[in-house]
């Protein structure tokens, strides 16, 4: 009986993973965002960030590295969300494909 009912619950998470995926897959549409690249939290937990008007970003990736040294100007970045934000703290992650100051 504890084998099968842990095959179910196996086989169901199996399944959410696979529509979550799925879901995150359909989000990765590119998208231009315009805003303010700020840092955010304290060592070792920083995180650099643009801020838009209704929300805030968490930027990543090879180009996103140029942007550290444009903290507090206007850019405007291009890229795709490869995660949604997870409440607070947790932005969602914008991966950079480009950018313009």
């Amino acid at each position: 009986m504890r084998v099968r009912t842990l095959a179910l619950v196996a086989l169901a998470l199996s399944g959410c993973l696979s529509s979550s995926e799925h879901l995150d897959e359909a989000r990765r549409e590119p998208v231009e965002l315009s805003g303010r690249v700020v840092v955010t939290g304290s060592e070792p937990n920083v995180m650099l960030v643009i801020v838009t008007d209704d929300s805030h970003y968490e930027l990543v990736g090879e180009f996103a590295q140029d942007l550290w040294k444009l903290q507090q100007r206007q850019v405007t970045v291009r890229g795709r969300i490869v995660r949604q934000a997870l409440g607070p703290g947790f932005p969602a992650r914008l991966a950079v494909d480009g950018y313009t100051s």
